[in-house]
This record gives structure tokens, C-alpha cells and sequence, in this order.
């Protein structure tokens, strides 16, 4: 071998691998990937060419299908300045490239609209804006809803194509309102499940119970004293988880009607409120009270009044107790920590806690080519 093959054996050797080349620049949309189809590829290119003949504003799009090793900011800058995009005397161009293998894309704005498309904004428009529509695979709704975003931006009077604008803009308001509605749905559900309980409880009450009177307190198996002492109660119990529950319902409801513009799905909110309002209590009719509700506490709270009463020595507290009982300030657990903490019944001692842990709620109631503008690492970068 001569020296002089020999020589360029060796420079062959120390040449680094070919550069990825830069596509020639023959309309906006440069799609190397097969990444859209010719009718969005042909879409892009008419809002493209038209916001350029409208603002001097030059963007334009590369997908490629890999960098081939390439760092992404490095081969972005160069494709932007090859092409030369945005006008020589504005520097008003943008470049959105995508790297389909590593899953890479990049904004690469000129010097001309750095003012206005900020790293920062360009960083936002490809996380949120066109990195969901990426990861469902949707590419075209994806650099659509990130154009248009960008095209927004610059404070153009632009109108794009209407067409463009549902597939985009309203997917991802869609999207926004489902996330903003998970907690009003969860908190709706709740109350509505409670709400709804309570109600046809209140049904049955007012059904079986309430209008009992004499001998029908006696054959429905209850002592006509105790039976007023329920009475008293059950209507507080029921009153008052009711109007808890239905203000606790209109918190979810009111940012729900919101979202209704939005997505219809918002509707579920103040429909499932309206259901426990009125048809639940309707459909479901419970055979009877549940236990904190029922005649069958109040008698099993007398047993334990009457022992209660043992403990207290003089008859006249005994009496007392035994009267605040039937009046319907029911609570034998205050009554005992009364008697425990002064040693006898004070009845304006319990009746001050009573009130109070009835107030805190305790108790019971609870041709395209760039124009020469100029590029300088102005954008931003991300992934999906």
C-alpha cells in the first residue's frame, strides 16, 4: 500500500459519521415520518401559508422519524437556519421539530418573536398543549392545538380555519374540565348517597310514625312517653341532616355549572344531587329506621337513664334527670360525665354543656422558501 492510501485509509478512519442532513425546504410542513396524512399535512400547510401572507410570520414543521444521534437543540438551530425562516429585516420565524424514535420535539424560535414566544411559553404550549394529544398518539390534534396556541400568542389578528379549532381547542378545554370535575363528582356522590338515606328515611318516619296517637303508639309497641321523646328527636335528627346534607350539595354543584359549556358530563353533578332529592326517596323504600334513628334507641337510652339514676342520691335530681330525658335533651353520656365531675346532678351545669355541644354540631343534630431571518437558541424542548 503507498503512502498516499495509506493516508487516506487513515483520514477515513478519524472523519466522523455523516451528519444528519437538512431536508430541502419545499413547503410549511415537512413530514419525513409519515407521521400525518396528506389531507392534515395539506390542513397545516393552508393555515401555515395563509398566517404567513396575513403577518410575514413564517412557521414551519419538521418530522423526522430519528435524530440519529444527533443532539435535538443543535440539529433544530441548524434546520432553522438553513431554511432561513421569517423575513431577513423581522427574524419572524418558528420551527416545530419532532423525533419520532426518541420521542423528542422542540420549538426553535426566531429573534424577531422572542419578545412574545418566550422560552418559558413555548415550554408550556409543548407540555401541556401538545405532549397529551402526543402520548394518545394524537399528532395532527397535537401540532394543530400547539400552532394555534403559538399563533395566539403573537397577537396577530389571525383567524385560522374553524375546522382546526374544535379538534383542538376543545379537547384539551375537555380534558381540563374532567380533571377540574373529579373532586365536585366525588364530594356530589357522597352527600347524594347521604342525602338520599336520609330522605327516605324521612319518608318512612312521616309514613308509619309520625300521626300515632293512642292506642296506635301501644300496638306499634311503644310507651306513649317515650314515643314523644323520639319524636322530638327523630324530627331534629332527620331536619337537620337533611339541610346539612342539601347546603353541603350545592358546594360541588355551583363550579359543576361551570363546566357545563364545556362538556355535558357536568350535567352527572347537579343531576345526581336531584335524584337523592327526589327520585331516590321515591324508589327505594326502607322496611325500617336504622338504629340511631329508631324508637329502639331512645327506649334502650331510658334503660340506661334508669340506671343512671341509681347513682344519684338525692330524688330530686332524680327527677330532674328523668325530666330533661322526656323533654328531649337526651344525652345520658353528658349526664353521666356531669354526675362524674360534680359528684351530684346539676342541672344548669349540663343544660349550659348541652346547648354547647348541641351548637358545635354534637348531640344528635347533627413553492415555500424562508425569507432570511435568523435564529439563535431561542425555544424550548420536551417529550412525551
Amino acid at each position: 500500500m503507498t503512502v498516499k492510501n495509506l493516508v487516506l485509509v487513515l483520514l477515513c478512519c478519524t472523519l466522523p459519521l455523516a451528519a444528519l442532513e437538512v431536508p430541502p425546504l419545499s413547503a410549511p410542513v415537512t413530514d419525513l415520518a409519515g407521521l400525518l396524512s396528506a389531507e392534515q399535512a395539506e390542513q397545516l400547510n393552508d393555515l401555515l401559508l395563509e398566517y404567513e401572507a396575513e403577518t410575514s410570520n413564517q412557521f414551519a414543521v419538521l418530522i423526522i422519524p430519528s435524530l440519529s444521534g444527533e443532539n435535538l437543540e443543535s440539529y433544530s438551530i441548524e434546520v432553522a437556519a438553513t431554511w432561513a425562516l421569517g423575513q431577513a429585516d423581522k427574524d419572524n420565524g418558528l420551527l416545530l421539530l419532532v423525533a419520532l424514535k426518541e420521542r423528542r420535539l422542540r420549538i426553535e424560535v426566531g429573534y424577531g418573536l422572542e419578545g412574545v414566544l418566550t422560552d418559558a411559553f413555548c415550554g408550556r404550549v409543548i407540555d401541556n398543549t401538545i405532549v397529551p394529544y402526543f402520548k394518545n398518539e394524537q399528532y395532527f390534534e397535537g401540532i394543530s392545538a400547539g400552532l394555534l396556541e403559538l399563533i395566539r400568542q403573537t397577537g396577530d389578528e389571525f383567524s385560522p380555519d374553524p375546522a382546526l379549532v374544535p379538534a383542538t381547542r376543545e379537547y384539551s378545554q375537555q380534558v381540563g374540565a374532567y380533571l377540574f370535575l373529579i373532586l365536585p363528582f366525588l364530594m356530589i356522590l357522597v352527600v347524594s348517597i347521604f342525602l338520599g338515606r336520609n330522605r327516605a328515611f324521612s319518608r318512612l318516619y312521616k309514613r308509619q310514625y309520625e300521626s300515632l296517637k293512642g292506642e296506635e303508639i301501644r300496638s306499634a309497641g311503644m310507651e306513649p312517653r317515650l314515643y314523644q321523646v323520639w319524636k322530638k328527636r327523630i324530627k331534629l335528627q332527620l331536619k337537620g341532616r337533611v339541610a346539612g346534607l342539601a347546603m353541603a350539595g350545592a358546594i360541588p354543584i355551583l363550579p359543576s355549572l361551570a363546566m357545563i359549556p364545556i362538556t355535558p358530563v357536568a350535567l352527572l353533578i347537579p343531576g345526581l344531587y336531584l335524584s337523592a332529592l327526589f327520585i331516590v326517596p321515591l324508589i327505594w323504600r326502607p322496611k325500617e329506621l336504622p338504629y340511631n334513628l329508631s324508637y329502639k334507641r331512645i327506649e334502650d337510652d331510658y334503660k340506661k337513664l334508669r340506671e343512671l339514676m341509681k347513682e344519684v342520691s338525692s330524688e330530686e335530681e332524680r327527677q330532674e334527670m328523668l325530666k330533661l330525658f322526656l323533654a328531649g335533651y337526651v344525652s345520658i353520656a353528658l349526664m353521666r360525665m356531669v354526675i362524674q365531675k360534680k359528684g351530684h346532678f346539676d342541672r344548669k351545669y349540663y343544660m349550659t354543656s348541652f346547648r354547647a355541644s348541641s351548637s358545635s354540631g354534637g348531640g344528635s343534630r347533627s413553492s415555500f422558501s424562508g425569507g432570511g431571518g435568523s435564529f439563535g437558541g431561542g425555544g424550548a424542548s420536551g417529550g412525551w
